[in-house]
C-alpha cells in the first residue's frame, strides 16, 4: 500500500511509466542537437568575427547556450532523482542523490528563466529592427545597458 496517493498515477503500468521516462529524452535531445549547431555555426573560427559583431547573432548566441542547459537537464530526467525518495517503487531509472537532484532542479529553472529572457530580447531586437527601422548602430549603444 502506497504512503502517498499520485492522483490516479498509481494504477499506471511498468510500461507506461517507462514510456514516460523516456518521451522527455527525445525532445530534450532534438533540442540540444539544435542549440549546439547554433552554437557551433556562431562560433565558427573563419566567420566568428563577423558574426559575433551583429547583435542579432549575439542575442541566439546566448540563447543556444542557455537553452542547452536546461536541454542536458531535461535529458538527464529520473537519472538525476535520488534512489531513496518516497516514490522509488514506482520510477524507472532513479540513480541519482538529492544533490544531483537539486542540481537538475537548478539547471532546469535556469535554463528555462534565461531562455524566457533571451526570447524577450530577441522579440524586441525584432521589433525594433522591423517596426521601427533601428540599426546595429543604435543597438551597441544601448546594449551595455541591457
Amino acid at each position: 500500500q502506497r504512503l502517498v496517493p499520485r492522483n490516479g498515477v498509481e494504477d499506471w503500468s511498468d510500461n507506461q511509466i517507462l514510456s514516460l521516462t523516456i518521451v522527455n529524452k527525445i525532445p530534450a535531445f532534438l533540442s540540444l542537437v539544435g542549440s549546439g549547431y547554433i552554437i557551433f555555426r556562431n562560433l565558427r573560427l573563419p566567420e566568428r568575427d563577423e558574426r559575433l559583431i551583429l547583435t542579432y547573432h549575439r542575442i541566439m548566441l546566448g540563447l543556444s547556450a542557455h537553452d542547452s542547459l536546461s536541454s542536458i537537464s531535461i535529458f538527464f530526467g529520473s537519472w538525476a532523482m535520488p534512489e531513496d525518495n518516497l516514490h522509488s517503487d514506482e520510477m524507472i531509472g532513479n540513480y541519482g542523490s538529492w544533490g544531483t537532484c537539486t542540481a537538475q532542479g537548478f539547471f532546469t529553472y535556469y535554463g528555462y528563466l534565461s531562455c524566457v529572457m533571451y526570447n524577450s530580447f530577441l522579440s524586441a531586437y525584432f521589433l525594433l529592427c522591423i517596426r521601427y527601422g533601428w540599426r546595429e548602430e543604435q543597438f551597441r549603444a544601448i546594449e551595455p545597458y541591457c
